[in-house]
């Protein structure tokens, strides 16, 4: 019986000790190019190219890519601004208020999944 544990011990070690580096997220766009007018000093303009940070950013707008409608709209100043490159060359547009609250195409208002501050701010 002791051997059992032991060997079980091991398997579970072996196991959590494997540094398997997880792949690249899917991602529809290619490219992003974002604004952020929030700064005092003005505009800052980054071009993410990093599949990862390309993820993070789509992971904030769910199912923009079908540019999407509603009724909703605030009628607020855009703070952010994010063009999504695709690789049929097309691009996408969507904005953010300066809460990165809310986040629209251009046909109604959205509420932003997950924190857009803080995702932007890490890309510098």
């Amino acid at each position: 019986m002791r051997q059992f544990t032991l060997a079980v011990i091991a398997i579970i070690i072996g196991t959590g000790c494997s540094r398997q580096t997880a792949p690249p997220p899917k991602t529809v766009a290619n490219r992003v190019t974002v604004v952020d007018a929030t700064h005092h000093t003005g505009p800052v303009t980054n071009v993410v190219t990093d599949s990862r940070q390309i993820a993070a950013l789509e992971a904030l707008f769910p199912a923009y890519q079908t540019t999407p409608e509603s009724d909703t709209a605030a009628g607020y100043i855009a703070q952010y601004v994010f063009r999504f490159e695709l690789p049929d060359g097309s691009s996408i547009r969507v904005v953010s208020d300066g809460d990165g609250d809310l986040w629209s195409t251009g046909s109604g208002d959205f509420p932003v999944k997950g924190n857009l501050k803080q995702t932007v701010d890490q890309l510098k």
